[in-house]
Parts: C-alpha cells; sequence; structure tokens
C-alpha cells in the first residue's frame, strides 16, 4: 500500500517535494495508487497543512473518475473529511467547529459517482461521532461552518479509516470479492486483530449495471451509545447535527 500525506507532512518546514520524498518510494499523494479488474485506489492526501481540498485537485479527481470503470469500487482515500467536525481538547477553534475547505465542491463531483468509497481520517479522537461508523448513499450531513442548518447529501459510500490516538486505536480493513461481473465490499474495524463489535460493519455491492447498494450493520444494541458520543463532541445542546447520524 503507498502512503498518502497528512497535514503534518507540510510542517517540516523542508520544501513540498522534500518532506513528501522522505515517506518512501511507495508514495503517491495525489493520484491512483492502486488499479486493478475489481477495485481501484485513488490518493486524496492533504496538499498543504492548512484544511483544504484545493480546486486543482479536486478536478484531476473529477477528471479521473470520468475515465476508469463504474461497476467496481474506487476508494478515494483522503486525509480530511468532508463533515464539519469538532477540534479535540487540545485545540481552539473559533465557534468550536473546523470545515474543510472545498468540501461542498468535492462533494458535488463524488456525487456523479455512486461507486465511490471516500474514506477520511484526520479529527484523531473519538470524540468525533463519525468514528468508526459508515454512511451510505442518501445519507446528509452538516458541511458549512457558517451555517450549521444547511445540509449536503451524498450519492457515494463515506467512511472512516480508523483512528489510532488517544487508546482509542482501531483501522478500518476492507474486503473485496467477486462473484462473476458482481464485486462486493466488506467494511469493518478491527483492533489488534479481532472485529469490534463496538463499530458498524458494512457490506457494500457494486452490481454490473453500475448499481451500489450499501447494506449498514449497527453496533450491538449498548456497545456504543451514540448519545454519550453527541456529549463528548460538545454536539448535545446543537439538534442540527442529529440527522447527521
Amino acid at each position: 500500500m503507498a502512503a498518502i500525506t497528512g497535514n503534518q507532512e507540510n510542517k517540516t518546514g523542508a520544501p513540498v517535494g522534500a518532506a513528501w520524498d522522505a515517506i518512501g518510494p511507495g508514495f503517491v499523494r495525489l493520484g491512483e495508487a492502486v488499479s486493478t479488474e475489481d477495485y481501484i485506489i485513488y490518493h486524496l492526501g492533504a496538499a498543504q497543512e492548512a484544511m483544504d481540498f484545493p480546486a486543482d485537485d479536486i478536478q484531476a479527481l473529477a477528471d479521473y473518475l470520468d475515465t476508469v470503470p463504474r461497476n467496481i469500487p474506487v476508494f478515494v482515500v483522503s486525509h480530511f473529511p468532508l463533515h464539519l467536525s469538532v477540534p479535540y481538547s487540545a485545540h481552539s477553534i473559533p465557534g468550536g467547529y473546523r470545515q474543510t475547505l472545498g468540501n461542498d465542491a468535492l462533494t458535488e463531483v463524488l456525487n456523479l459517482h455512486p461507486n465511490v468509497i471516500f474514506l477520511w481520517g484526520h479529527n484523531h479522537t473519538f470524540q468525533d461521532p463519525r468514528y468508526g461508523t459508515v454512511r451510505p448513499a442518501g445519507s446528509k450531513f452538516t458541511y458549512d461552518v457558517n451555517d450549521v442548518t444547511k445540509k449536503l447529501q451524498i450519492n457515494f459510500t463515506y467512511g472512516n479509516l480508523g483512528s489510532f490516538c488517544r487508546g482509542d486505536t482501531y483501522g478500518a480493513i476492507a474486503e473485496v470479492d467477486r462473484d462473476g461481473d458482481t464485486v462486493t465490499v466488506k467494511l469493518y474495524y478491527v483492533d489488534t486483530d479481532v472485529p469490534m463489535e463496538t463499530k458498524e460493519s458494512a457490506v457494500i455491492t457494486f452490481a454490473p449495471d453500475g448499481a451500489v447498494t450499501c447494506d449498514v450493520t449497527e453496533p450491538p444494541e449498548g456497545s456504543i451509545n451514540f448519545a454519550d458520543m453527541f456529549y463528548l463532541a460538545g454536539w448535545y445542546d446543537d439538534p442540527s447535527f442529529a440527522e447527521d447520524y
């Protein structure tokens, strides 16, 4: 698996190329990282320290998606999330929220490609209730720091990459299988190589005609309390976020 950049790779003070080259020969910041008959991985790494999806990066992804098959999964791996998120306690952000700039323009492009599975990280903490979750097409989320009543609806799958911060250590596993002309992705989370009952999982099916279905399995009752997660995140007093989950 090729490496992907986060915002930390832009803090070294070294020229951008030198900082990225230090990651290793498999590094791909932007572009196709893996391409097979069954799936594709495209890297949308952080272009700078600031939370931003640059217009050039969005256009490059749009051009690429127009050239690839629409009946197999395309994993778009991103450091930054699309949804409006809250900082963890080590940060102090005016207004309490933070937004990746260009998230609305990127979502517009991704919505043209239901076979995309968008995976994000960055937020460092389980205080973001979206950690360990998979949101199917049709889901809505808050995205604009200037108006938390506005929602974006997605036409693709939106999942979390996992977390290794503050003792909450787990990662996303994607198993890709083919049965004839149909490709299936099983997306779930593991900790120390053991499936975690406290996280969601999903089965995403890609039919030959391009139709995509996503069946999400909720965690067992009592294993994860979204109300508590909202409280940790500081969203408990803002009902405009409730429908995001």
